[in-house]
């Protein structure tokens, strides 16, 4: 095959990199509240898969009497206006007679009220004092179910106002719906279920309720906290502010360009590269410094939260408090690795391209019929969760305007996933519907097993999308299917140095101090950034040196653009496999569902593969550049 060059090349493969970025997140929204509000708090946190988590470990660092660690300087956040409940009378639980958690309804049909979170959290502490002196076991299992019913409702219901509210924001109801959830967390359920952890601790049957339950009871919840618990909800009220404005401006910020309006969404659909260009410098002039202005307030926000926490740099409170199997100087050593063995291979298409990019029109009813038929030579269990999400509405694939970011969440009440995507009839739409059916796959087999583990929940996605291109010719002609395995296998080889580009442009961005910390700094990084990792485009030097803001995992979910780097690096051994023995790439799919193991880098080795760590794994993707992209040698 010759390669068809095109100018815009590096642009498409950048693009279709930011779309899994901004797309396939496995529920961002969800990991906002997850991972940077409920686990450094540790309590129940809004569309969570369980209930109620542990207390953190204390800190070791010396505390001061006002509970602030002496060896920070934190600064003080101004206060947030007071949060008014105007639902006094509203109901504690989604009113549906017919609810069965063993059927599944669909997703059109799923009932939603508006609930009191004042009415929850006073019935929450009702229940905590009731348990502070009930014995009789099935008085305190029908307490702990009504309470543990009061915050899967909420966090149901927070799920479902932030799907619809991201399905069209435009809709004032759904938009009220979702704030409200999200507010009222912080302002009361939040304090309601600390009060409820401790009731817990002071239960004459705590060792029942702990084991029965499965709740991870705190040791000492009246012990003083080592950190100042109201400059800790300050900082996370400011946060979930700034992201909450983050998200707004990405999505509804638009520009007049030759007399129409486009937001950037749209401006990336343009299949005009000049246009492209002009119009995504003219967006870039004008919300590149405000967008990177509340990028500097994140970054101070979370130094401020890690240093209260006892900790003197953000990474290593992050990697601490999320429980990572690898440390932030793996992480580095990796990219280092990188740079050494996958940057020179990949370097070398520079001239004659990375990708085909054959332009390809295909209908969404077509699509579908070609994914099954692919599904129908990869196994049965394909074929019966895609089933499932058709039979009950559980993906929303259509392009509109104003819709958000493409993604793929759990609902826990009905144990079922949902897609969002934007099909175009082109293949980047086609990789990102198969990307998010991984996840929806390791959703539904697993029972959300991975929902806390980024690095893992990010391989089943990449990792389908390598298999099921090895059924594209039963759809396309022989050359249109050679030059979209090329890409396919292209764009996750990309991921390596693309996406390693993000993680070092954060380790860096949470080194500086304050005074460093400028819109003219963070742009010259992250060209810095890209040209270590050989990215960066003169023709586009957007793409890397001021595009960095619209990348939505840097602002909401700080160094999860690290687990497309390890994911990919499975994501291609198991191809590896598939070329010589696509049963057993299946069966090493399905491993990793069914592992015993429980950290990531063991269930890896569980499976039979390699760890990303290991420089001969980083030599490995190197061979496989050369051979596949480079010299473009396919024979089995």
């Amino acid at each position: 095959m010759k390669k068809i060059f095109r100018i815009t090349a590096l642009v498409l493969l950048l693009t279709f990199s930011l779309s899994l970025l901004t797309g396939c997140m496995n529920g961002f929204l969800k990991d906002f509240f997850e991972k940077y509000f409920g686990k450094i708090s540790e309590l129940p946190i809004p569309g969570s898969s369980s209930s109620f988590v542990s207390e953190p470990v204390g800190s070791s660092s010396e505390v001061t009497s006002s509970g602030i660690v002496s060896s920070s300087v934190v600064p003080e956040p101004e206060p947030d206006p007071v949060i008014t409940d105007d639902r006094a009378d509203a109901p504690t639980a989604i009113e549906d007679p017919s609810y069965s958690p063993d059927i599944v309804v669909s997703f059109e049909n799923m009932p939603y009220n508006q609930l009191s979170a004042t009415r929850i959290s006073e019935r929450l502490k009702e229940i905590g004092k009731l348990l502070r002196i009930e014995t009789d076991h099935e008085k305190i299992d029908e307490l702990v179910n009504e309470a543990e019913q009061l915050i899967g409702d909420y966090n149901y219901a927070f799920t479902l106002a932030m799907i619809h509210s991201d399905l069209d924001p435009s809709n004032e109801y759904w938009n009220a719906e979702y704030d409200y959830l999200r507010d009222h967390y912080y302002s009361q359920i939040s304090i309601a279920s600390t009060a409820f952890l401790k009731d817990l601790y002071h239960s004459p049957e705590a060792k029942y309720i702990s084991e029965e339950f499965d709740i991870a009871i705190p040791d000492d919840p009246d012990a003083e906290p080592d950190y100042d618990e109201e400059a800790l909800s300050r900082l996370n009220s400011k946060l979930s502010k700034l992201l909450g404005d983050y998200s707004d401006m990405v999505s509804m910020s638009t520009i007049t360009y030759h007399g129409e309006e486009y937001t950037y969404y749209e401006i990336n659909a343009l299949s005009d590269p000049y246009a492209y260009k002009d119009a995504q410098a003219m967006w870039l002039d004008e919300y590149n410094p405000k967008l990177a202005e509340i990028y500097i307030e994140l970054v101070k926000t979370r130094t401020a939260i890690a240093r209260l926490m006892g900790y003197d740099d953000y990474l290593d409170y992050l990697f601490n408090s999320e429980g990572y199997s690898y440390t932030p100087e793996m992480a580095s050593q990796l990219i280092d690795n990188i740079i050494k063995y996958v940057v020179p291979e990949f370097s070398e298409l520079k001239d004659i391209g990375y990708i085909y990019g054959p332009e390809v029109d295909v209908p969404f009813d077509e699509f579908m019929k070609w994914l099954k038929d692919a599904f129908k030579k990869m196994g049965d269990n394909f074929t019966g969760v895609l089933d499932i999400l058709e039979k009950y509405g559980l993906y929303d694939y259509k392009a509109r305007k104003y819709k958000k970011s493409e993604y793929t969440i759990y609902i826990d009440r009905y144990e079922v996933p949902f897609m969002m995507t934007c099909y175009k009839r082109d293949f980047s739409s086609i990789q990102t519907f198969i990307h998010e059916f991984g996840h929806s796959y390791e959703q539904y087999m697993s029972y959300n097993r991975y929902d806390d583990d980024v690095d893992m929940s990010e391989i089943f996605s990449q990792t389908l999308e390598l298999l099921v291109s090895r059924h594209f010719d039963l759809y396309f002609d022989i050359d249109t299917t050679q030059m979209l395995q090329y890409d396919a296998l292209s764009s996750i080889c990309q991921t390596l140095p693309g996406q390693a580009f993000f993680t070092l442009f954060e380790f860096e961005a949470y080194s500086m101090n304050e005074e460093e910390l400028t819109v003219e700094n963070l742009n010259k990084l992250a060209r810095n950034c890209a040209e270590k990792l050989d990215l960066y485009n003169e023709d586009y030097p957007d793409s890397y040196a001021r595009n960095w803001v619209t990348v939505s995992h840097i602002f909401d979910t700080p160094v999860y653009t690290f687990s497309y780097v390890t994911s990919a690096s499975v994501a291609l051994q198991i191809w590896k496999i598939s070329r010589t023995n696509e049963q057993k790439a299946l069966e090493t799919y399905d491993k990793l569902i069914t592992a015993s193991s429980t950290s990531f880098l063991d269930i890896i080795k569980e499976a039979g593969l390699k760890s990303p760590f290991e420089e001969e794994t980083m030599k490995d993707i190197g061979r496989i550049i050369n051979k596949y992209l480079v010299n473009e040698s396919w024979g089995e």
